[in-house]
């Protein structure tokens, strides 16, 4: 019996073999195009953000100058990045930036060769990313190197405050010295740390980025934004009892490549989160004196500008406060959020919602002190996508 069915499973094997070398590539194409995003879905998105970035705008809200640009940028200075000064300044321009911070693997190579000043229009301020004490410091608009051997963070942070600089913590996923007390503010969002924090998602979107990212980057990189809810509720209980200013990074590197695709180029990283400055002018001083007093808000920009967002406190004099500002608690006082496009508006205090609307313009009355916020999201084909974030007004 077992002899007479041994040749049966053979014939059945080999014919299942010869079936599947004739079906099984169009098998495994018939799954991949139903694993990944109908392209007519990333191509309506991109209408979409395109519309946005060329619709109409308020004018800007008066108040200081405000002044665009990236921070935590990498060049070919960094053992992991390749790009040159050139490539920086063009995708500068390319992006419409005012300024760039760039912060460099730390070494002294840093502080003799890399871009500093303004550069063709683009202000350029040298910095430094830093490992001390088990953690990543920002080092922005020091000067020259800092050797942070046998320091604890905390004194590293005061050693750049020391040369001038703003010390900010980084990679927030991991970063666990939010109470430094010389520190000036932390990333709540690193595009590094999103990249890496949940891989199975950005796994999940291989075979999108293998067919579609070429015709649809910015949907494509659009799709992956998330709101920072850790990192923020982090910040909220912080400022709760100190000040300190969040930023959002791209952490450029150009060297994000997925089946052979460069997914970070800089002229689409220096528009995905983008630092609005609010200063006098645009110089290094003005710049990192208003990011260290909170003066800023960020925006991920990949689906719309954001130069006119506008969020302040108003007494019924007409006297107003804005971002990074301690007024006193008053009567009469009030938060004026504008949106630059309609826009889901969230006002935050005290790390809880205290209004929230849809529309492009809040005024809401507020009853006493508190660490006030505000966050937009943009609808995008259906979905609130996280859009822009302010620093707070301290009312004391």
């Amino acid at each position: 019996m077992i002899a007479r069915l041994e040749p049966a499973r053979g014939f059945a094997y080999s014919f299942g073999m010869r079936a599947w070398a004739r079906a099984g590539p169009l098998l495994l194409l018939v799954l991949a195009m139903t694993a990944c995003t109908l392209p007519s879905r990333f191509a309506a998105m991109q209408r979409e953000m395109h519309a946005l970035a060329a619709a109409p705008l308020a004018p800007q809200p008066p108040g200081p100058p405000r002044y665009r640009g990236v921070i935590h940028v990498h060049s070919e200075l960094s053992h992991d990045s390749r790009g040159s000064a050139g490539d920086l300044l063009r995708a500068a321009k390319t992006a419409g930036l005012d300024f760039v911070m760039t912060t460099d693997h730390n070494g002294p190579a840093i502080f003799e060769r890399g871009v500093d000043g303004l550069v063709d229009g683009i202000l350029f301020i040298r910095g430094a990313e830093i490992r001390v004490d088990g953690e990543y410091l920002l080092a922005l608009g020091i000067d020259s190197f800092l050797d942070p051997g046998g320091l604890r963070f905390d004194q590293a942070a005061a050693a750049v405050i020391a040369k001038g600089g703003v010390p900010i913590g980084a990679h927030p996923a991991r970063f666990a010295h939010w109470d430094a007390p010389n520190l000036a503010g932390v990333e709540v969002w690193d595009l590094y740390d999103e990249a890496n924090s949940d891989r199975w998602r950005y796994a999940g979107k291989a075979l999108d980025i293998l067919f579609w990212y070429g015709r649809y980057p910015e949907a494509l990189i659009g799709s992956i934004v998330r709101h920072p809810t850790r990192a923020l509720a982090r910040f909220d209980a912080e400022t709760g009892r100190r000040r300190l200013t969040a930023i959002a990074t791209p952490d450029a590197h150009r060297n994000i490549r997925v089946l052979g695709r460069q997914l970070d180029p800089y002229p689409l990283t220096f528009r995905l989160p983008v630092t609005y400055v609010l200063a006098d002018e645009k110089s290094r001083p003005a710049l990192l004196e208003a990011l260290r007093r909170g003066r800023t808000y960020f925006a991920f920009e990949v689906f719309a500008p954001a130069p006119h967002f506008d969020f302040r406190l108003v007494d019924d004099r007409g006297t107003f406060w804005i971002m990074g500002d301690e007024p006193p608690a008053a009567p009469g006082q009030s938060l004026h959020v504008v949106s630059p496009h309609r826009g889901r508006i969230t006002i935050v205090r005290d790390g809880k919602v205290f209004r929230r609307a849809d529309g492009s313009e809040l005024t809401v009355a507020i009853d006493g002190p508190g660490v006030y916020r505000s966050e937009v999201a943009l609808s995008v084909q259906g979905r609130w996508r996280p859009w822009i974030y302010s620093n707070p007004i301290y009312v004391r």
